[in-house]
């Protein structure tokens, strides 16, 4: 008969199934982890470095500092496996490696939907800015805190108990809460997707329409659309003010100014000052031609025919002339700006740059396994099958644990070259 083998080391105890990357080892993992573990310092101190800066302009960029958790968490990751791979037998430090694996990568999910709900609400406020989708994206960052809390929870409770049932709980509880993180890590990207399709129809529409004469009906003018364009002036004039402010001569001062000091410097021009300035029609040379010129004018030169069409539309709407009406609605909702049409090309320019970066990682990939070394002898078949009958022998299942019931097994696996050894049966 055999002698029998002792349980395993523990708690805590070795990994039962496979682990994310393998076991990592000196010759190959630590030279490439430090390469990354250099990247992701050199990234954590420039978005700290970036949060420091802007917390001086009183701007409270938080995005800034979730990356620089991120990376931050990436560190400590590379150091782990460093130490795992110079000390392969440390089941602790295996278990910190993957913990923070998993842990770490949530913050870039959380960014990533995060952006998407700020293109959401920027390109479609009416549904962006509805209660139903906000209560519907703190119920999805709730899951996730959730999700990530089980994950962690569960990877430490399968190294500290060897019970089948537990072990098969704690699988499934696993793999419910991956399965969510995948959706939501796929969530921001569709968003931004769907997003861009409808926001290139709207473009498509709004090009259309704003080069589209207004109608006349029995002499009298009217607008070309019932949009309220002072809804436009309320949201445009503290921008195009303060451009205004930022001139050479006051630029420095400016700067140094908090956004509520920069907001209470914006003295309003008096209304029956601006009015009498403004009364009479804006001359048609100085609107001719304004979809092309608009980007070329300078900030100050923005600022001052816009303020003039805005105390022109405070005057009857017919009074204003078709060159007035048609600048107006150009500069408030034309494609410029945020609004502007993507260049000719883009997407042909986007795809060619990604194939460039694939074929790239191709090469990379073609030189590190043309110099690398040829595979372990562990995957010879010869091998695996003296594995698989050294593991019936034995009674180990290494997916769900000992086949045992005793537990009296152990769930390391040892290889045909261990065996000569060994009393069998």
């Amino acid at each position: 008969m055999s002698k029998p083998e002792a349980p395993p080391r523990g708690p805590p105890f070795a990994p039962q199934t496979a682990t994310l990357g393998g076991l990592p080892t000196v010759s190959v993992d630590v030279p490439i982890t430090a390469v990354f573990l250099c990247f992701y310092l050199a990234g954590a101190i420039v978005n700290f470095a970036l949060l420091k800066f802007n917390l001086k302009r009183d701007h409270r960029f938080l995005i800034s500092w979730a990356l620089g958790g991120f990376c931050m968490s990436r560190v400590l990751t590379c150091i782990m496996r460093i130490a795992w791979a110079t000390n392969p037998t440390s089941v602790s430090v295996a278990l910190a490696a993957q913990i923070f694996t998993n842990a770490g990568v949530i913050m870039v999910y959380v960014v990533n939907m995060l952006l998407a709900q700020r293109i959401l609400r920027a390109r479609q406020p009416a549904v962006g800015w509805t209660r139903i989708f906000h209560w519907t994206c703190v119920a999805l960052y709730t899951g996730i805190g959730l999700a990530i809390a089980l994950v962690i929870s569960m990877i430490v409770l399968s190294a500290y108990t060897l019970h089948r049932s537990t072990l098969q709980a704690a699988r499934d509880i696993e793999l419910v809460a991956v399965t969510y993180i995948t959706v939501f890590a796929f969530l921001a990207p569709a968003r931004a997707w769907s997003i861009n399709l409808s926001a290139a129809r709207d473009r498509l529409l709004s090009r259309q329409h704003n080069m589209a004469e207004p109608t006349a009906k029995d002499g009298a003018c009217v607008p070309p659309t019932p949009i309220n364009l002072h809804s436009a002036v309320t949201m445009l004039r503290s921008a195009l003010l303060r451009s205004q402010l930022l001139t050479p001569s006051t630029s420095g001062s400016a700067l140094r100014l908090s956004p509520r000091a920069f907001r209470s410097a914006i003295v309003p021009v008096p209304r029956q000052q601006s009015s009498r300035r403004h009364a009479h029609a804006i001359s048609n040379p100085t609107l001719a031609n304004i979809e092309k010129r608009w980007e070329a004018m300078p900030p100050q030169e923005q600022a001052d025919l816009w303020m003039a069409l805005r105390d022109r539309m405070k005057e009857d709407w017919t009074a204003l002339t078709v060159q007035e009406k048609k600048a107006a609605y150009w500069i408030a909702f034309g494609p410029h700006g945020p609004r502007a049409l993507p260049p000719p090309g883009e997407n042909w320019t986007i795809f060619f740059y990604t194939m460039a970066a694939i074929g790239v990682s191709g090469v990379i990939f073609a030189f590190i396994k043309y110099f690398s070394r040829g595979p372990p002898r562990t995957m010879t078949k010869e091998w695996q099958e003296a594995t698989n009958e050294y593991m019936k022998e034995n009674r180990i299942e290494p997916i769900t644990g000992p086949g045992d019931p005793a537990n009296n097994v152990s769930m390391v696996q040892v290889g045909p070259d261990r065996m000569s050894g060994q009393e069998k049966k």
